[in-house]
């Protein structure tokens, strides 16, 4: 074997470890997810909602006065939603929502 052909070889390998690598990892890549909230009867549905980084999250206000939807953390603020209307926010890192 001469050393071109060695060379060939080495780089033939790096080039199917890196197709690999990259299968991998875009494999791992998850699309957000859009989670839906619903207040009513001055309840938050679902009470608890666990997150992760990109997903969005849609407040639907279905009671009879506005409200708004502000994590303990400080990660969000919906601002006032009126009655019959939504709001729309995108998560930035992962946590959970009570």
């Amino acid at each position: 074997m001469t050393a071109s052909d060695l060379r060939s070889v080495v780089a033939g390998l790096a080039l199917l470890y890196w197709g690999m690598v990259s299968a991998a990892l875009a494999a791992d890549v998850r699309k957000p997810a859009t989670h839906t909230v619903t207040i009513e009867g001055t309840r938050f549905q679902p009470e608890v909602l666990k997150i992760k980084a990109g997903d969005a999250v849609v407040w639907v206000n279905k009671d009879f006065f506005p409200h708004t939807a502000t994590s303990k953390g400080g990660g969000f603020d919906s601002k006032e939603i009126k009655t019959g209307k939504q709001s729309t926010g995108r998560v930035h890192r992962e946590r959970q929502h009570e």
